[in-house]
């Protein structure tokens, strides 16, 4: 049961927190202790869900909340208080993902909040657990909307860089 849903000493959840950061490197490698995400064009949000009130912090403290109605709301339908960290993406008239259309958005834009990591959940901080954890229990806790979705993850680095770039992705 401790694998399907975290459990541990609880703590209150905390009221801000720092996103992790990307780490630079010249080209995308295999290691068995690494992980590996699509590089996504959007706002970072951290994502505070606690008794059907949410609140989502850019990674300078600003608050978007009011900025996503319809992310908020679909948001408001997980069933647990949690932190979530992921990146809310808009798409241009293609359906690619856009930092262009994210910043020039009109009421209506379709957004989506895909989310890569769980850093706390019903009371238990996840964030000293490995990531390898805290991904399995977001794929099994994370109740998927529309609007919310679980970004992909992977282990070989390599073919994830050379299927974004196909993909018109940045890179991973």
């Amino acid at each position: 049961a401790t694998r399907t849903a975290p459990a541990g000493e609880t703590s209150p959840m905390p009221k801000t927190l720092s996103p992790m950061h990307a780490e630079i490197a010249e080209a995308a490698f295999n290691d068995k202790d690494w992980m590996w995400e699509p590089k996504l064009d959007g706002y970072r949000v951290l994502v505070f869900i606690s008794d059907n009130q949410i609140k989502m912090l850019s990674r300078n403290g600003l608050d978007f909340s009011k900025d996503f109605p319809k992310l908020a709301e679909e948001l408001k339908q997980q069933v647990a208080p949690m932190i979530l960290d992921g990146e809310v993406v808009a798409f241009d008239e293609q359906g690619r993902h856009s930092f262009n259309a994210m910043q020039n958005r009109k009421s209506g834009v379709h957004v989506v909040f895909y989310c890569f990591d769980l850093l706390h959940f019903a009371g238990v901080d996840l964030r000293k657990l490995p990531y390898r954890d805290r991904r399995r229990y977001l794929a099994q806790c994370l109740l998927p909307t529309p609007r919310v979705q679980l970004v992909h993850a992977a282990e070989d680095g390599k073919a994830l860089q050379d299927a974004a770039i196909a993909s018109a992705f940045e890179g991973v």
